[in-house]
């Protein structure tokens, strides 16, 4: 069952400070006072999390607010966006339960030893972390081999060649932008790899741009040549590609071959899954897969499995599968594993099933991209029948006892 969202919403920030005895102005005061007068919900939500405020341990470490707001409210039924609009949808099992259960989950949350080398994610929800979100870094392998490391603290500009012009990486900005001398273009391939816990967004030559997830790699040219434009990809992309009808932008997969000319749409082909997503915002591609062409307009998805006989085509809401771009992770009914890829590539950690059957259950829930990583964790504990311990950089998944 799906969590109820209300309509009337008020800021996090709102109740933080309400509870942690800060000013708020008296604009803030009337926005509270109107969401608990919406729903008695409302107030109940906020008795709760007070009493719950009131009777941390005094020996509590010092804790985050904010933290210990979000962590209240993933397990109940209301909702409360954040400061900069984005917010949380979670399904739960049974909600009353873990209603039922706040207050002493909290307590052992507070009163955690954070030294502790192994510990499950609820004992260590305020304790410093070592498994970070990624960064903007990227290593740009050029075609003599040489390699340049990049991340958004440093700002170069090299000349591969001066026969194909100067290639300009302008990383304090998290763009490298190849601007090419088209007068004597050469077949030269650049390699751009983002590792775990990394991202990175590109300009190539045509100014099309690519936004690269993490543990991602994309052979490109220097400059593209006359009739065509293509890239080779592993991984995860997501493409505005810059109009040109003279020449067809084409994305080379393990799959299959994306052909475009100007459109905006993402790519999901990691060969370690096997499997490949196509997905399309605005104009139109053609993916060719199998001896077949097929045609997707907006809102359309192709998802194609390695070894099958045809491609599946469905109607997709686009922004759940390019909202990595804008700092989110959007799953909607999505299996355990597949989840736990994809923040095994952004937190650079590796996770260990006790039991393979838990890889298959289903999580519903928007979750900052950007967030500490217990956290995250913590918020997919109480809405599935998992735990998650601990160990450095390795996470043990087991059934909830």
């Amino acid at each position: 069952m799906e969590t109820k969202l209300y309509s009337n919403t008020i800021e996090w920030r709102i109740i933080a400070n309400k509870l942690n005895k800060k000013p708020i102005t008296y604009n803030e005061e009337q926005q509270l006072k109107r969401w608990l007068d919406a729903s008695p919900d409302h107030a109940e939500y906020f008795n709760r999390a007070a009493k719950a405020w009131k009777e941390k341990p005094l020996n509590a470490p010092k804790i985050d607010i904010t933290h210990f707001i979000s962590e209240f409210d993933s397990v109940t039924e209301y909702y409360v966006t954040r400061s900069h609009k984005r917010h949380l949808r979670f399904t739960a099992y049974s909600i009353a339960a873990l209603v039922a259960g706040v207050l002493i989950t909290l307590a052992a949350y507070l009163t955690v030893n954070s030294s502790q080398d192994v510990r499950s994610v609820s004992d260590t929800m305020f304790s410093h972390q070592s498994i970070h979100p990624g960064s903007s870094r990227a290593c740009l392998i050029l075609p003599d081999g040489d390699t340049l490391e990049l991340n958004a603290a440093t700002n170069r500009r090299l000349t591969p060649d001066p026969n194909s012009g100067f290639l300009s990486i302008a990383d304090g900005t998290v763009t490298c932008s190849y601007l090419i001398n088209n007068t004597n273009p050469i077949n030269t391939v650049n390699t751009i790899v983002i590792p775990r816990g990394g991202e990175y967004n590109i300009t190539l030559s045509d100014g099309s741009r690519v936004w690269l997830n993490a543990n991602t790699r994309m052979h490109f040219p220097t400059s593209f040549s006359s009739d065509s434009r293509i890239v080779e990809l592993d991984g995860e992309a997501y493409f505005e590609i810059a109009k040109d009808p003279q020449r067809q932008f084409i994305v080379k997969t393990s799959i299959s071959d994306i052909k475009v000319y100007g459109t905006e749409f993402n790519v999901r082909s990691y060969t370690r899954d096997h499997s490949q997503q196509v997905t399309l915002l605005s104009g139109s591609i053609a993916v060719e897969y199998d001896d077949s062409t097929y045609m997707l307009s907006p809102g359309q998805q192709a998802r194609i499995t390695r070894g099958s006989d045809q491609m599946r085509t469905l109607d997709v809401d686009p922004d759940t599968y390019c909202s990595w771009v804008n700092g989110l992770f959007v799953f909607e009914n999505r299996p355990l594993h597949e989840i736990l890829s994809q923040l095994s590539d952004w937190y650079d950690t590796d996770f260990i099933y006790t039991d393979t059957s838990l890889r298959h259950l289903h999580f519903t829930g928007d979750l900052e991209r950007y967030s500490d990583f217990s956290e995250i964790l913590s918020l997919i504990e109480m809405t599935t029948s998992v735990q998650f311990t601990i160990k450095g950089q390795t996470v043990k998944v087991s059934p909830r006892k």
